[in-house]
């Protein structure tokens, strides 16, 4: 088993030292915190300042950032393959009731379960923390029950320990969140230099607190195994906002549906002949690939700014390198250099049977992955970088489309081409040409499609 390690207490705590050595005797543990204390935390990310990456001479891994960012790298940068388990903890304080909607320690477990993992948050209820391998030996043995009864996709473990020796513990109890009293007002006082300052005030006295509760498991010398959902919809709620907002729905939905079409039957007109591509045009929502405020134009014929200086392609051109790959007879893997927003990547999904993409810029790669997601298109794989490299391990392919203008045609790429296969390229500078290369054995052939205007393809890749 590889279970990812984390904590918002920070890398130097007791509790995750405490459970790191008891992890370790059962799975191969990857330990990735906060390099301080981000206790109140919760699910904040850090989105204005670069994360960096401290490996400690224990081994530890250090992130200057909160816990939802050290699960999120934890996963996605610093494990050779995907861990089997998050665990957060072990948390220096209860994580009960109203508490877990600002514990960075459940917000670690909660960023788990969003990339697709089980996860479990562990926490000792005290100050004085006398008792953490309490805390850890029940924590080993929920996860070894996890082997046989793993957690619906939605949920993860709250788990709470009195801080008490093991031998003293009088079992384990499944609960309810209960709740508090609203907290006390905040303090004010006054800093050395006459300056105002501010204190949140003491938590407030438990208001929900009977049998069945976690706050009654733990004050009866019992832990607490809360499942907590991470779906947080008020389904209870579902049926009657449904009831008022269903025509609505429709109406939009269909207004959608028909853009697309009728994009599609633009397209038709303009030239593309091909039923497969005019299918893919008309069933992809174009809207998703493209910033709120821009929908309105999802459905024209026009390229679109994305953000960080590219564009989404005129539909035309994206319909039309498709359709020029599907004449010269390319069925099976094609590479798409520039993944961008997603939308071409999605056509090609949805005309091949296995599409590559390479991204150069790590912020648009996760938005494409997550909107190919929501549309159920699983035929993709994608690699973020440099996209003058290609991807060498993936090749040959029978096909390769570049979505950025190369000065020159790009020889790395041309060599990963099967025999038989078709680049469509745009080439040049000031004045781009499309360009279609077949392969046949050593010798390429060179067509010209049509004058273009494509950002540049640039070399290297951005995080």
């Amino acid at each position: 088993m590889k279970i990812l390690l984390s904590n918002d207490d920070g890398v130097n705590a007791k509790g995750i030292a405490v459970l790191h050595q008891a992890l370790i005797q059962i799975a191969d543990v990857t330990l990735v915190a906060p390099d301080r204390n981000c206790s109140g935390a919760s699910n904040s990310l850090t989105l204005m300042n670069p994360l960096r990456a401290t490996r400690l001479d224990n081994g530890f891994v250090s992130i200057n950032g909160t816990p939802t960012d050290c699960v999120h790298l934890g996963v996605n940068e610093l494990t050779d393959e995907l861990p089997d388990l998050v665990v957060a903890g072990i948390n220096h304080g209860a994580n009960l009731g109203d508490d877990t909607l600002y514990s960075g320690t459940v917000a670690a477990a909660t960023e788990g379960r969003h990339l697709g993992l089980p996860a479990i948050a562990v926490s000792l209820c005290s100050k004085e923390g006398n008792h953490f391998e309490t805390a850890a030996a029940v924590a080993v043995s929920i996860i070894k029950e996890l082997a046989s009864h793993p957690l619906p996709k939605d949920q993860i473990i709250n788990l709470n320990v009195p801080d008490i020796p093991l031998t003293e513990l009088k079992g384990v109890k499944v609960t309810r969140l209960g709740s508090r009293h609203k907290a006390e007002t905040m303090t004010k006082q006054q800093d050395p230099w006459g300056r105002d300052i501010y204190w949140y005030g003491t938590l407030g006295a438990e208001s929900d607190a009977g049998e069945g509760t976690d706050f009654y498991a733990i004050n009866n010398g019992y832990a607490s195994v809360t499942p907590l959902s991470v779906d947080m919809t008020a389904k209870e709620s579902l049926q009657r906002l449904i009831a008022g907002w269903q025509i609505w729905r429709l109406m939009v939905l269909t207004n959608y549906n028909r853009s697309a079409l009728a994009l599609a039957e633009l397209l038709k007109r303009e030239g593309v002949e091909d039923s497969i591509v005019l299918e893919a045009i008309a069933t992809t929502p174009r809207h998703l690939f493209v910033d709120d405020v821009l929908q309105h134009k999802a459905y024209q014929n026009t390229a679109l700014p994305i953000g960080q200086g590219q564009t989404i392609s005129q539909p035309y051109i994206v319909a039309r390198m498709t359709e020029l790959l599907r004449l010269a007879g390319v069925k099976d893997k094609v590479l798409e250099i520039g993944t961008g927003s997603g939308y071409q990547t999605a056509i090609l999904a949805k005309t091949f049977s296995k599409v590559c993409s390479v991204e150069r810029i790590k912020a648009l790669q996760w938005q494409a992955k997550r909107r190919l997601h929501k549309l159920d298109l699983y035929n993709v794989t994608m690699k973020h970088g440099d996209g003058w490299q290609g991807w060498q391990s993936q090749a040959p392919f029978s096909g390769i489309i570049v979505t950025a203008a190369a000065a020159t045609m790009p020889k790395g790429l041309l060599a990963q081409l099967a025999d038989g296969g078709v680049m469509i390229a745009p080439v040049g500078e000031q004045d781009q040409q499309l360009m279609m290369v077949v392969r046949n054995g050593d010798t390429f052939s060179e067509h010209v499609v049509a004058p273009v205007r494509f950002v540049p393809l640039v070399p290297g890749d951005i995080e």
